[in-house]
Parts: C-alpha cells; structure tokens; sequence
C-alpha cells in the first residue's frame, strides 16, 4: 500500500502518477487530507480516504508525507505512537522543503526510513524533476519503489543531502526561470507587432520544443544553441546582445542566490521547529 498524508496538488499528482503508471490500482493507495474538498478529489479517484493520518501509516508500506513545512513536526510527532505499533519496515518519504532527514529520524524515532524529496510543479503534467536523498535507516529495495513512483511523474535523480539547497535553486524554482524568459519573449514579440495570442503561441510552442529537444536529442545545450546560430544570422544578434548584457552571468548569480535563500529558509523552518 502506498499512502499519501496529504493530498494537495504535488500529492494527488504523485497518487495520481502512480495509478497511471501501474504502480498501484486505487485499491492499494490511501490518503489523508483535513480539507474536505481534497478528500471528495480522493474519493472521486476511487482511492480510500482515511479517517485520521494515523490509519495512512498503519495500512501502508511507503507513506508520503506531502505537508507544509510549518506543520511537519507536529504531524510526524502524532504519527510516532502509531508507529511503535507496526513494522519498522515501513519508509516515509517527505517533500517538504528544509526539513532534513535527520530531524524526521529524530522525530519519527530509531531506525526508521526516510527520504527526502524535492519535486517539482511540472510533475502535475508528468513532466517532472525529482530530486532524492535517502535517510541512514532506508534500505536498497524501499529506494527502488520509492524511485519507481517518483518516475511516474517525471524523471528523478539520486542527491546527497547536502545538495538540496542547490536543487531547489536549479529545478525546484527552475520553472518560475523559464515562465520568466517566456514572458520576456512574449512581450518582445508583442513589441515588435505581434498580437498577443500570436506571439503567446509562438513561444509557448517554442519554449515545449526546445525542451523536448533538450530531452530528446543527445547533444548538449550549447550545442544544441549553436546548430541554431548561424554565423551573421539574427541569432547570433540575438545572442551579441545577450552576453553583452551579462545575461548568462545574471542566471549564474541568480540561482546562487536562490541556493543561499534555500538554506537560510531552512534554518528558519528548523528553528521555529524545535
């Protein structure tokens, strides 16, 4: 049984990706989640709705744990008596951002499995980025099923701990960066006499390609760049324009920024934890 405790967008998605893909039929899945409208979603999905969050770890093997950061200690601690109750081969795998493992360890009590995931939004379309860290108690075979459901919505690496902040820098925030050079584009479009729905078009579509071509072909990204930059042509204009404004600099310190910003949220979720 897989069990979901919390069922928001990025939790119904993983349900919902792992009925999909086979993973599990809606008999083996059980989630819990306190807002009524989420659990009418559950029901309507024909996945078992538990009472309380404590029935989700005593009928499942793997338990997400898909709840605010804010709210993760109070919720663990109230699954701990619980827990005493049923096999310690259960594993609980949490993706709420700048909690770390060692913390759900202490919490949830000795020798207990965990992972810690970020995920991404484009997991709700499964065309995810999933990034995996595994707890000292997690074993080889609870990885693999871990890895197997996170594959039903999108692609996944395995990460040590430590590379987390840099994760939610790069692919946790990355879709905000490519919605943020979709707009640019559009409205340079628009600038340049295109009607809004045209140039919407445009580069929605060119943005899905690109990324399928980053996807799908096995060149690299600057290669990639520069089969499209003929020589004197209007990219290569394009791109004069864009090293003269430092604009692969601006990414670089931008996303070293968000590294940083990750971990001094961190710090602050774990303070206001203890």
């Amino acid at each position: 049984m897989i069990g979901f405790i919390g069922f928001g967008r990025m939790g119904s998605a993983l349900a919902q990706g792992a009925l999909d893909a086979g993973v599990a039929v809606p008999s083996q899945v059980v989630v819990f989640d306190p807002n009524p409208a989420m659990g009418r979603l559950a029901k309507k999905r024909r996945i078992h709705l538990a009472a309380q969050a404590q029935d989700v770890v005593a009928k499942s093997d793997i338990v997400f744990l898909c709840v605010k950061p804010q709210v993760m200690r109070e919720v663990v601690l109230s699954l701990k008596q619980k827990l005493s109750l049923v096999d310690r081969k259960k594993c609980f795998v949490s993706i709420a951002a700048g909690i770390p493992i060692k913390n759900l360890e202490t919490w949830l009590g000795k020798h207990v499995s965990v992972f810690r995931v970020m995920p991404n939004t484009p997991a709700l379309l499964k065309a995810g980025m999933s990034a995996m860290s595994r707890g000292t108690f997690a074993n080889s075979v609870q990885e693999k099923k871990v890895l197997r459901i996170l594959s039903a919505v999108g692609r996944v690496c395995v990460v040590p701990e430590a590379s987390m902040n840099a994760v939610t820098a790069v692919s946790g925030s990355g879709p905000a960066y490519v919605f943020y050079l979709a707009e640019a584009l559009i409205q340079a479009a628009q600038q340049q006499g295109l009607r809004s729905e045209v140039a919407r078009m445009l580069v929605h579509q060119t943005v899905y390609g690109a990324g399928l071509m980053l996807a799908k072909r096995p060149e690299a990204a600057e290669e990639l760049r520069r089969q499209v930059t003929s020589p004197g042509g209007t990219t290569e204009a394009a791109i004069a324009v864009f090293e003269n404004k430092n604009l692969k600099k601006g990414i670089q310190e931008g996303v070293r920024q968000a590294t940083r910003r990750a971990a001094e949220l961190a710090k602050k979720i774990n303070r206001s934890l203890i």
